[in-house]
């Protein structure tokens, strides 16, 4: 379903007329991000891939729920980056930045982007002997990785992790959970409705529904992650 039809589902479900498309988008935006949370599909996995340039070291994204690992590629090999604390890395990697060394990258961490009091006009990566570094971006929801050493060629970069669907603002948009299970984020969304009304037994009764409902997709998840598995490896 695209957005305007979950508007019309909503408010036939709901009987809520009152309320306007604005409204209607928020709650069934905030009912898809709970189904995301509340249960990881094959969907939930994805990746980020960019191209980096010579002296790089870090990469901000959006809407990641959790880094699982990195992968960097030349045009001649491919390899996967090991994780380190950043408190590690940081003390490994001591110097301004530019002192740096660059070279192949071996090492990632996942940064504290958020210094108090926070600068709304940009992200603190992070503070290296002599300077702080800052990058310029004017939202909030980014997640990001450091890497060491900084980059000596051109390379591409893969995150791998569990990411958020895709959030529903124009009329015609969809995501997985609209295109593939309608009828769950519909749910979801009159259960938003009750949350935001504090109706302790709507939110339950909701609540479960759902939970019935996502309890026949994992079955499912299940009978597809062991079809042609004849033998447990041991």
């Amino acid at each position: 379903m695209k957005l305007s039809e979950l508007h019309d589902e909503f408010v036939f479900l709901s009987g809520r007329e009152d309320l306007s498309d604005t409204r209607k988008t928020f709650l069934i935006n905030s009912g898809q991000r709970f189904l995301d949370r509340l249960v990881t599909t094959k969907e939930s996995a994805g990746k980020v891939i960019r191209t980096i340039e010579v002296d790089d070291w870090y990469l901000l994204f959006k809407g990641c729920r959790a880094i699982e690992s990195v992968f960097m590629s030349s045009d001649d090999d491919r390899w996967e980056l090991e994780k380190k604390d950043l408190g590690w890395l940081m003390l490994q990697y001591n110097e301004p930045i530019a002192d740096v060394d660059t070279g192949e990258p071996l090492y990632y961490a996942t940064p504290i982007l958020r210094s108090v009091p926070q600068d709304k006009a940009s992200i603190t990566l992070s503070k290296f002997i002599g300077e702080t570094v800052q990058a310029d971006h004017e939202h909030f929801g980014y997640n990001g990785i450091i890497w060491m050493p900084p980059t000596s060629e051109q390379l591409v970069v893969e995150v791998h992790g569990l990411f958020y669907s895709e959030e529903l603002e124009a009329e015609n948009d969809e995501s997985h959970w609209s295109v593939s299970y309608p009828d769950i984020l519909i749910m979801a969304a009159l259960r938003a409705l009750e949350v935001f009304y504090r109706n302790t037994e709507g939110v339950n009764d909701w609540t479960n529904a759902i939970m019935a409902e996502l309890g026949t997709l994992e079955m499912d998840f299940v009978d597809e992650d062991i079809a042609g598995v004849s033998e447990i490896e041991g």
